[in-house]
């Protein structure tokens, strides 16, 4: 079985080129070479990983960020497959308010066609789902795409010019001024959240393969392949769901959902900094299903208590704050713990695997809150010397 040290490497992977905004071959082509130079970076740790599949991505506009990417990998000995989740694009503002805040929750609909009574997922992760099963890749198409040199800004204070001259460099001018008007935010009043998902097909490659469609063909010739799902932060949420999902269709009556012959191919299922995806009724169905999940966090980051109402209200007194900051932070969770209350929110795992990683002196609020939801995980699985936040979310181009 894959280690939890393998698991979050190959979910924070994911972060690699988060800041790409270029037409969806070259990006897609980008992508590909961005994480497959961390997996080989990062063999000696974590051993010889393959990407068979993606990165397959999705932005809600013509030539934007991505707000959702997945990729499969698989293992040196092809026993397991890794299904890696990337998390929430921190400079896409439609990330944060359509696949992170919709806490409105909506029916569970699987297994097919009863569904299990009571058991809801927020709008958020329902959405998320939805396009996460409608990425697709196609591996001929992104070899065929002529990459020129990649270099990576010093730091963010240069990227802007730096993606203007490679674009320059490769793109008429037309795509230049479209990729710079697309990173205005759009309107959002007039962007409808469930129109997103009848576009996700037309960002993907028409020859392409769906998740399934991949899995159907690399299980008729690996029978015996295991099935590993793994997410950090909205990925955390995501990829238990995404596991549940696959888990529950495994047998379908219907034949065009079921992506094994077998319903006994084993589904794990890794969440790192997950918050919640839905309802008791629906963490008691994941429980069920999915026996083999790990839900690791941490005692100091806070993403993990949303949206538990309960959880959410003692965020404050785990961090010292002087009282002015932690009447601000009770004020703003106070608010969310009004709205999530009736919701019933709850976590898969139960407790989960939590660990208690220490505050940095000194570190404003801000930084302390971004430091416990991804560094703190690294250093917990002995990465922080390989990868960190700085290195992950390094520009690329």
């Amino acid at each position: 079985m894959p280690t939890d040290q393998e698991m979050l490497a190959l979910a924070a992977i994911t972060y690699r080129g988060f800041n790409v905004v270029l037409p969806e071959k070259l990006k897609r082509a980008h992508l590909r070479r961005a994480m497959e130079n961390s997996l080989a970076d990062l063999s000696e740790v974590i051993g010889e990983w393959q990407i068979v599949w993606g990165p397959a991505s999705f932005s809600p506009v013509a030539i934007g960020l991505d707000d959702a990417l997945m990729y499969v990998a698989q293992s040196a000995d092809e026993r397991y497959l890794a299904i890696a989740i990337r998390g929430t694009n921190p400079i896409s503002p439609l990330d944060w308010l359509f696949e992170d805040l919709m806490v409105t929750p909506v029916p569970w609909e699987y297994p097919k066609p009863a569904g299990i009574p009571d058991a809801k997922i927020s709008a958020s992760s329902k959405l998320g789902l939805g396009i996460l099963q409608r990425l697709r890749w196609d591996e001929a198409e992104v070899k065929a795409v002529a990459l020129p040199a990649l270099t990576t800004p010093a730091s963010l204070d240069n990227l802007y010019e730096t993606e203007c001259a490679r674009l320059s460099s490769i793109a008429p001018t037309a795509i230049l001024e479209t990729i710079i008007s697309k990173l205005r935010l759009p309107n959002i009043v007039n962007l409808d959240r469930l129109n997103l998902l009848p576009k996700v097909p037309d960002t993907q490659p028409p020859g392409g393969t769906d998740l399934k469609g991949f899995l159907r063909s690399y299980l008729s010739t690996h029978p015996k392949a295991e099935i590993c799902v793994t997410g950090h932060s909205k990925g955390g949420a995501m990829s238990p769901t995404l596991a549940l999902w696959l888990a529950d269709t495994r047998d379908t009556p219907n034949e065009a959902d079921r992506w094994t012959s077998d319903p006994e191919t084993p589904v794990h299922a890794w969440s790192f900094a997950g918050p919640t995806a839905g309802n008791q009724q629906f963490a008691a169905h994941s429980d069920k299903i999915l026996p083999d999940c790990r839900r690791i966090w941490n005692r100091l980051d806070i993403v993990p208590y949303a949206f538990v109402a309960r959880d959410l209200a003692t965020v404050s007194a785990r961090y010292g704050l002087n009282p002015a900051v932690r009447f601000v932070l009770d004020t703003l969770v106070g608010l969310v713990v009004a709205e999530v209350t009736p919701l019933h929110y709850t976590q898969i795992c139960s407790d989960g695997e939590p660990f208690s990683a220490a505050l940095v002196p000194d570190l404003p609020l801000p930084l302390q809150l971004v430091h416990q939801h991804l560094d703190s995980y690294l250093k917990q699985q002995d990465l922080i010397g390989r990868i960190s936040a700085a290195t992950l979310f390094a520009p690329v181009l």
